[in-house]
């Protein structure tokens, strides 16, 4: 099945060419429909009882209870195996294996309607712990370690304890080497080396009761494993060939290969040196061996990648290093290049600007030899009648000899600029104009950005390319021509492309290729406005044409609230809390997938979003009611879909709280004070996220975060009070309103300050400091918190360094 917004697009494709698709009709045309009713042998169950489903009282249309056909669709907790006895009985059964909610769905048939579906939900308990982890794993011979979840595993229902970890590997193929890593942790891995089935066995602990164990099966398969790129490095003199090497490249099956090589993009990471370069030609680029002849000393970058008919490589980068020959002919060449004469921000203009603007003026080009470029000269030797503009240097002490600017261009008219560059031995005069006029400059359009609709389809099905029409809107209104170009295509494919009209634009801003052959195809996109002005570069994407497909799976819900470690669960859920989850898919072919996620269901006025003035006093990602909450999870690899998925997540009423219920503070003692709930743990540690708080004065402390606690059920005492220096033990952070063994009152709320006493700049390389502040609740062992930060060192954007440290 196609992505929803693959089929959105051929839906729109339908309307705008209805002649080309076919109808069909919808709805029971007002036939009466059966009624399903459905009940189950008990609302909430202990797990592994047998559970019975009853539809005998449903009825047909005419209020029988015979004539009826039955289906019925069970959903399960994630990794359970339960299944129903029969999907067409009156009466199934199923026996839990895990605990949670399994919500039964059945349809009646009187053989003339479908009934509106019934549904019962059965919630099952389980009086000791449980391990759960996906049963089954399926991966491809040449993948190294596989990533075990065990973190849905759960202690006795209404326990929130911390459960501890134990998997085993049971067996291995004969001859394999696997072994298990982070056997102690929810999130363990796996090493694997050779084909076969990997047994591995998680037994998870609560208060010293260990749930039974559950097993997962890791099938590791020999075929279609995908293909490895090997090219090495390469250095050569000026006027040397540089020979592309990828024959190294081998398929684990012993597949033919297609090789590919191609220049990386300037900017891309991997710049063409120098930037402005002529891109040589690169010659049997489609084979093992490619070759080109540099035309510059400098540092080229060449993408390759191979493919075995099925599995595309992982495209790598090879570097090229062209040096200066031992020794130069007798005749040193000059400078290549020119002096283009622009618009600057926000026109995009060549040779053109508006009046009053600024111009610049700018040498694009190398020199072969790779000698610096050096400014001998440059002048305005000619501007319109009574113009006062002056060239100068655009960004004085920036290094950048061969660029000069007009800073206004004053008077409408023609700017000459003549320049005089240098190799060191030759020197180049170039010479360009730009015109400042009083409106109709023509601003260079922009490619923007492409992509697939779906990154991976099937062979005798469409690519669909799509064009963005923001990015690629004319910044001057001028109509835009699209040209598509199919850079590159499978060996033997002889597919083109063809434009399609974008069915809100109405433009030609798509385009399709029919995908005759399994392998890689590459689409280029160039604009160009209807006075000649193109594309100042040619946005270029990719998808891949398939065989055979294995469908994305689904592995887990997680939450990554506020700097969590990927994986772990909150202690409680409640409203006004900053949370945020996303599903972990795994995709086993590789392929891009898309995510679309709907919230189905809430309570009464329940959102999931910004809560301001909607219960909440911030504008964070938040619940903002108790209640339950259901999300459904759209799924799909572009070709296969999986079916819907309902996760579920309950927000406590706040009444119902229990421990110390923990909240930021902004702007602690003014009108503009906001709270935002946090969950426990809290945990912060982010080095590229650094704190920019200031400071008056040099032995001020310096506040770097403030938190509320407040009772919520009882009186809580608070312990382990620790604030510490990470990265090393000269500084003295504190709390600041929180001791050790403190006791909150009920309903009492406490703000405590998490400051940071530092005064000092232990040396000069140490621009960040890092603090870590934490406690616990003494009668709750699951509320913990830890907070961890960094802050920098240096003042005022470095105008205010603090004093060096005294020597200890």
């Amino acid at each position: 099945m196609k992505p929803l917004f693959y089929r959105n697009f051929i839906a729109g494709l339908c309307m705008a060419t209805l002649a080309a698709c076919g109808g069909g009709g919808g709805g029971n045309g007002g036939t009466p429909q059966p009624t399903a009713k459905v009940t189950a042998s008990a609302s909430t169950i202990e797990i592994k009882n047998v559970v019975t489903l009853d539809g005998a009282a449903s009825t047909t249309a005419g209020g029988s209870v015979s004539g009826l056909t039955y289906q019925w669709a069970l959903t399960r907790p994630a990794n359970s195996q339960a299944m129903l006895s029969n999907t067409s009985a009156a009466q199934p059964t199923f026996t839990p294996d895990l605990p949670g909610d399994y919500t039964a769905d059945l349809i009646v048939n009187d053989g003339q309607a479908n009934s509106a579906p019934a549904r019962v939900v059965v919630t099952v308990t389980s009086p000791y712990p449980v391990a759960s982890a996906p049963p089954t794993i399926s991966v491809r011979l040449g993948t190294e370690n596989v990533g075990l979840n065990g973190l849905s595993s759960t202690p006795p229902t209404g326990e929130t304890g911390t459960l501890t970890y134990l998997w085993t590997l049971k067996s291995v193929p004969a001859g394999s080497g696997g072994k298990l890593r982070d056997w102690d942790k929810g999130n363990a891995t796996l090493d694997v080396d050779i084909e076969g089935d990997y047994l591995v066995q998680l037994v998870v602990t609560y208060k010293g009761v260990d749930s039974e164990p559950t097993s997962v099966t890791v099938t590791v398969s020999k075929g279609d494993a995908p293909p490895v790129a090997v090219a090495a490095p390469v250095t050569v003199k000026l006027g040397e060939e540089v020979v592309l090497d990828g024959s190294a490249s081998y398929d684990p099956d012993g597949k033919p290969l297609q090789y590919r090589w191609r220049f990386a993009a300037p900017g891309s990471g991997g710049t063409i040196a120098p930037l402005y370069s002529a891109t040589p030609e690169i010659r049997n680029a489609n084979s093992a061996i490619a070759r080109f002849t540099p035309t510059a000393v400098g540092d080229h970058q060449v993408l390759f990648f191979v493919y075995d008919g099925t599995w595309k490589s992982t495209e790598i980068k090879v570097d090229v290093k062209v040096e200066k020959p031992d020794s130069f002919p007798t005749v040193n060449k000059p400078l290549v290049g020119k002096l283009v004469a622009s618009g600057y921000y926000p026109s995009s203009s060549v040779g053109e600007q508006e009046l009053g603007l600024r111009g610049n003026f700018t040498f694009e080009g190398y020199d072969p030899e790779g000698e610096a470029v050096q400014f001998v000269s440059a002048e305005l030797y000619e501007k319109p009648a009574d113009s006062t503009a002056v060239l100068e240097e655009a960004l004085p002490g920036f290094g950048m000899p061969s660029y000069r600017k007009i800073q206004k261009l004053d008077k409408a008219g023609n700017y000459k600029v003549r320049m005089v560059l240098s190799d060191g031995v030759n020197e180049s005069t170039y010479e360009a104009t730009i015109r400042a006029r009083i409106g109709g400059i023509n601003n260079r359009p922009s490619a923007g950005s492409i992509s697939p609709a779906a990154a991976s389809v099937m062979v005798g099905t469409n690519i669909i390319f799509q064009g963005t029409p923001t990015s690629t809107k004319d910044p001057d209104g001028d109509p835009l021509t699209y040209k598509w170009t199919l850079r590159d295509k499978p060996d033997g494919s002889t597919a083109t492309i063809e434009p399609v009209t974008e069915p809100v634009s109405g433009e030609p801003l798509w385009a399709k290729v029919l995908a005759d052959k399994p392998g890689v195809y590459i689409a280029n996109l160039e604009v160009e406005d209807d006075r000649g002005m193109k594309s100042a570069s040619v946005a270029e994407t990719q998808a891949i044409a398939k065989l055979t497909n294995n469908a994305p799976v689904l592995r887990s819900i997680v939450w990554n609230m506020q700097g969590i470690s990927s994986g772990s669960e909150p202690y409680q859920l409640l409203p006004c809390m900053s949370l945020n989850f996303a599903p972990v898919v795994v995709d086993p072919d590789g392929d891009k997938t898309y995510i679309r996620r709907e919230l189905i269901s809430t309570p009464p006025e329940g959102i999931y979003g910004n809560g301001k003035g909607k219960g909440c006093n911030h504008t964070s990602t938040s619940f903002n009611k108790p209640g339950t909450y259901v999300f459904r999870y759209l799924i799909s690899d572009g070709i296969a879909e999986l079916p819907e998925y309902d996760h579920t997540v309950v927000i406590a009423d706040p009444a119902s709280a229990h421990g110390l219920t923990l909240a930021r503070v902004f702007a602690a003692g003014t009108s503009n004070e906001q709270r935002i709930g946090w969950h426990w743990p809290y945990i912060k540690l982010s080095p590229t996220q650094r704190d920019g708080a200031s400071s008056t004065g040099s032995t001020t402390p310096i506040r770097r975060e403030m938190i509320s606690l407040t009772a919520a059920d009882g009186d809580y005492t608070i312990v382990d009070v620790k604030a510490e220096h990470i990265n090393g033990n000269t500084l003295t952070p504190f709390f600041d309103g929180l001791t050790e063994g403190q006791v909150i009152r009920q309903g009492e709320t406490v703000d405590v300050g998490l400051m940071a006493a530092f005064w000092c700049l232990r040396n000069e390389e140490t621009l960040y400091e890092g603090f870590r502040w934490s406690f616990r609740v003494k009668e709750v062992p699951e509320q913990v918190f830890v907070f961890e930060n960094w802050a920098g060192a240096i003042l005022n954007n470095g105008a205010t360094p603090w004093p060096a440290c005294p020597a200890t």
